[in-house]
């Protein structure tokens, strides 16, 4: 993933991710028109497959987006809305996932989602670049730059990571989220 965000950039990866949950949103809609079982299966792996990348690349970048574009004073308070947003969603998902089934049936939820997915794609990318553009102009000095470019990629000492209370709290609390569904 690293090398992912270094070729293409935390901005793009972002729109790709939330592109490919859109075509998640679009096959898993299309199961129930699909009359022939291996296609039902092979749509519905298909489809949670390139979700889930989607996803991954969703949480990457979006993360790392946060992290560079924080004050190092708000860092903090900034993952941790984040992540109350994130649980937030986890919780009310369900709600509004049986809502949109009890309304338009099996395709709806599914529908609904790649909507919104669809609208927030051009928001995201104007605001990613607004936010870039932003950035770029405020470093106005080639000293800070360069050391924000080498800090930028500097690798993540895995042993240390594993070591913060946080990380460690929340890989297992995903874990045991994951493991319920």
């Amino acid at each position: 993933m690293e090398r992912l965000m270094v070729y293409l950039n935390r901005e793009t990866l972002v729109i790709v991710g939330t592109s490919l949950q859109i075509v998640q949103s679009c096959g898993m809609s299309y199961l129930s028109w699909c009359p022939d079982k291996f296609w039902f299966l092979f749509i519905s792996f298909f489809s949670q497959i390139i979700g889930g990348i989607g996803a991954g690349f969703n949480v990457v970048s979006s993360m790392s987006i946060l992290i560079q574009y924080s004050k190092k004073a708000d860092r903090e308070k900034n993952i941790g809305q984040w992540e109350m947003a994130s649980g937030l969603g986890l919780l009310v998902g369900p709600l509004f996932g049986s809502a949109f089934y009890s309304i338009g049936g099996y395709a709806f939820p599914f529908m609904a989602m790649g909507i919104v997915y669809a609208v927030m794609v051009p928001i995201l990318a104007i605001g990613l670049k607004i936010a870039r553009e932003e950035r770029i102009n405020a470093s106005q000095n080639l000293a800070t730059s360069i050391s924000a470019i080498e800090h930028r990629y500097t690798p993540v000492n895995k042993r240390e990571l594993f070591l913060t209370p946080r990380f460690t709290f929340a890989l297992f609390s995903q874990s045991i989220l994951a493991s319920t569904f």
